[in-house]
């Protein structure tokens, strides 16, 4: 730098300084102001990153399409709920059932329905160990609704 300009420099601090000893309270609310600021950054940028991952997570798993389908034969409607039962007791617990159909409200708007069968989805999770010991399937950690586990 030149030597005018470190001058310059030197001279401006000392102005500040000596303000600010006469004002400490304003020199206090311009400080924890900059802190909160940054804070505040640093905050809405963590949200954010965490909202992207989450919602790149369920995008993720809502895209993923079933492998199998098993549909009702021709001319009806429904699967009968035996085949679901047995299938599940078969060995295929992974299986959910999946409930569609349309609807209407009373000013005759349509919407189109899916369910599916949340018990299954839980015990489905919760049995993914069912081939290790005791002492294992005690230390494992409970399933809840929304923690996304759920297939």
């Amino acid at each position: 730098m030149k030597r005018a300009s470190v001058h310059h420099l030197l001279v401006v601090l000392r102005v500040y300084s000596k303000h600010y000893l006469q004002a400490p309270l304003q020199a206090a609310s311009i400080l924890i102001g900059i802190v909160l600021a940054v804070m505040l950054f640093v905050a809405v940028q963590a949200i954010n990153l965490n909202a992207k991952r989450s919602y790149s997570d369920a995008a993720e798993q809502l895209s993923l399409p079933a492998q199998y389908f098993i549909v009702p034969p021709s001319g009806q409607k429904h699967i009968d709920s035996q085949l679901y039962f047995s299938l599940r007791i078969a060995g295929m617990s992974e299986s959910l059932a999946v409930l569609e159909g349309r609807v209407r409200d009373e000013t005759g708007r349509r919407f189109s329905v899916q369910g599916s069968d949340i018990v299954a989805a839980v015990t489905a999770t919760m049995g993914r160990g069912a081939n290790s010991n005791d002492l294992e399937r005690e230390q494992r950690q409970d399933v809840f609704l929304f923690d996304g586990n759920l297939p």
